[in-house]
């Protein structure tokens, strides 16, 4: 167990100013109050799981121990402090992308989970197959990861995990910081108060965001999931998260967005084969939003005028404010306009690779305080440029699904 930090470590960690050594621990123990002194910190982590030792670190649901799951002595030290001989661990990952390390191909509706929840508090199961997919890995490494042909992946919404994950190569696991049978520590306190002397390192970023467990959701190979423990992120959240879901976007949310989310309701279930009312436990959402929208407001007479004419039903509409929570959530945002599009990016400038205009040749002009055939043509319009839209996308799912 080291006793004390390094006297050059010391040295450049308290110049940052993210270093509190208390003698009165065994374990050692670096206070980090603020984000950027982070990376500093990590990298002590790195250096400790580098040379076999268990560092404790938060998470933004409660603490965890971090071990080198490729060091031999560590991994069964790790299993012994825990008291679990055989049940396996949930590797952590820094940024998404690592998970192309241990599955190269992972379920549509989980690849879909991964990217609108990480880093966040959802642990998920995948199938292996079998096997890993880095090489290196295949052996006694994956018999240590992998259980019943599954394994468990976290990637944990906390700058110093993720600092710590990502600057590793070999896989590292981390159960909660705590004795079998005890409640997870949800700061560095209640971790030493339990395991001072029997870990190497703490990183104390201070009190935990949420205090509760991750949600685990486990993923069949055909995409289907139940959910094993229901943690920070709720049952009904899941759901709507494993969902694709597309946005269309104009200005006040009254006629052209809404007649676009209902001709594309139309559309979609046509090509699934599946009535409008069953998209979306097939796992396909269609919303419409405003950029300048009143909340609350029926779709334009003229827009319910002219979907009445195509059979569809705009009767019961309410209008909605395009948020940036909306646009997170959505895997496709279809805007009139450029502005619109402008609009979009200004509430969520991480979305740019998914906020497009709807029509590839041009605005599609709001067709307000004009006559019913204006309407009528303006849908026609909005129908020939989200079935072109759409198609790509149904196409890309079935590609994540294995279909030609």
């Amino acid at each position: 167990m080291r006793q004390s930090i390094r006297p050059e470590v010391f040295r450049l960690l308290a110049a940052a100013g993210c270093v509190e050594p208390r003698m009165t621990y065994k374990t050692e123990v670096l206070k980090i109050d603020s984000n950027e002194e982070a990376p500093l910190a990590a990298a002590r982590g790195v250096e400790v799981l580098a040379a076999g030792g268990l560092v404790a670190f938060p998470t933004e649901t409660v603490y965890g121990i971090a071990a080198n799951a490729a060091n031999d002595k560590t991994f069964a030290r790790l299993r012994k402090l825990k008291s679990r001989p055989d049940q396996p661990f949930t590797v952590h990952i820094g940024q998404v992308d690592q998970v192309k390390a241990y599955v190269a191909e992972p379920p549509a509706t989980a690849r879909i989970l991964m990217q609108k929840a990480w880093p966040g508090p959802i642990t998920i199961i995948l199938p292996t197959g079998g096997k890993l997919a880095n090489e290196a890995w295949n052996g006694a490494i994956a018999a240590r990861l992998v259980h019943k042909s599954m394994i468990a992946l976290r990637c944990p919404d906390h700058p110093v995990a993720q600092f710590l994950l990502e600057a590793m190569t070999d896989p590292i696991v981390a159960p909660s910081a705590n004795l079998a049978g005890r409640k997870p520590a949800t700061s560095a306190e209640e971790v030493l108060a339990e395991l001072d002397g029997q870990i190497d390192l703490v990183l104390d970023g201070g009190k935990v965001r949420y205090g509760l467990p991750s949600t685990i959701v486990e993923f069949k190979a055909d995409g289907s999931y139940k959910i094993v423990r229901e943690g920070v992120v709720p049952r009904l959240a899941v759901a709507a998260l494993t969902r694709r879901q597309v946005l269309f976007v104009c200005s006040g949310n009254t006629c052209r967005s809404p007649m676009a989310q209902a001709l594309a309701l139309k559309y979609l279930a046509g090509q699934l084969g599946v009535r409008p009312q069953e998209l979306e436990a097939h796992g396909w959402r269609v919303l419409s939003a405003g950029t300048s929208a009143e909340s609350g407001a029926p779709a334009s007479e003229a827009a319910i005028a002219a979907m009445r004419q195509l059979g569809l039903d705009l009767s019961s509409h309410s209008s909605h404010l395009l948020t940036a929570e909306l646009i997170h959530a959505s895997d496709l945002i279809l805007c009139m306009t450029d502005r619109h599009v402008e609009s979009a990016l200004a509430l969520d400038a991480t979305a740019a690779g998914r906020v497009v205009r709807l029509d590839v040749d041009g605005d599609v002009p709001d067709p307000i305080g004009g006559p019913l055939q204006q309407y009528l043509e303006t849908a026609e319009r909005i129908r020939r440029a989200l079935e072109a839209r759409l198609n790509d996308l149904l196409h890309q799912a079935g590609q994540e699904a294995g279909q030609p």
